[in-house]
């Protein structure tokens, strides 16, 4: 699966570079966009690691559910505000 859809970005990539893509009307990608997509795509990695390493420390996941419904203990539901 990481193959085809790898193979898929490169042929993407590649194809305006290639004589097949004037007939459609598609140019060269500036050499800009492919190092903002590098830089967006270090940056992303960087912040996956950070918050994973980050909930690795404190032993803490987060939870789309209250403590409520996931242990199905009402007395785990945090004090009502007024």
């Amino acid at each position: 699966m990481l193959i085809a859809s790898l193979g898929v970005v490169a042929i993407g990539a590649a194809l305006p570079f290639t004589p097949c893509p004037h007939a459609l009307g598609f140019r060269s990608l500036p050499a800009g966009y492919f190092g903002a997509l590098l830089a967006m795509i270090v940056a992303y990695l960087t912040l996956v690691e950070l918050g994973s390493a980050s909930s690795s420390i404190t032993g803490t996941r987060a939870s789309p559910l209250p403590a409520t419904i996931r242990s199905g203990d009402p007395t785990d539901a945090p004090p009502a505000s007024a």
